[in-house]
């Protein structure tokens, strides 16, 4: 199986599918390893190489990313505001992975697993007063993060398909609130 195909399966509703794809694109990976990191230094290299050649052939200085910046018409203004978003939007996307876990009933580690709500009971709650037991809560795999929700939440066989017309409808809706230029599209 190639890794594309074995990159699709990671959305699979099934774990032991999404683990094994996982760990298989891992072993595929492993063994190139020192390849891959050998072409990314070396093209880190060359980059580096370049922009010190070109800022010689200018007479000043360039920041290793105005090349990148320059060859995505893109300003140093733009890009930093986009990572003020991404950086102000960390918290936000904290709790989903966590929201997403305790969906999951597994726990977040890395430091993040002290503020994870505790796993959702596996047992529906009854009118008679019962003490409720999950088995203890796995960590959240990597292989987790494109899991579909569960079927009990209307993901997976559950249903959560929207229909093409109202996801038109959404979309609509949402970039008519962006200003111009974007709204009229």
């Amino acid at each position: 199986m190639g890794v594309a195909k074995a990159a699709a399966l990671l959305a699979s509703p099934d774990e032991k599918q999404r683990r094994d794809a996982w760990d298989g694109i891992q072993a595929a990976w492993g063994v190139h390893e020192e390849a891959a990191s050998a072409v990314l230094n070396s093209i880190a290299g060359w980059r580096t190489e370049m922009n010190a050649r070109r800022a010689a052939r200018a007479g000043r200085s360039l920041h290793f990313l105005d090349t990148a910046l320059h060859q995505n018409r893109m300003s140093r203004a733009s890009l930093d505001a986009m990572m003020l978003a991404v950086t102000e939007a960390a918290p936000l996307a904290r709790r989903a992975l966590k929201l997403q876990a305790r969906v999951l009933g597994k726990e977040v580690s890395n430091g993040l697993s002290d503020a994870v709500p505790p796993p959702l009971p596996t047992v529906a709650p009854t009118r008679v007063p019962t003490v409720l037991t999950s088995p203890p809560p796995q960590e959240l795999h990597p292989a987790d993060l494109m899991a579909p929700p569960p079927a009990a939440l209307g993901g997976a066989e559950g249903g959560l398909a929207v229909p093409y017309d109202e996801g038109v409808a959404l979309i609509a809706g949402a970039v008519a609130t962006a200003p111009p230029p974007l709204s009229p599209y």
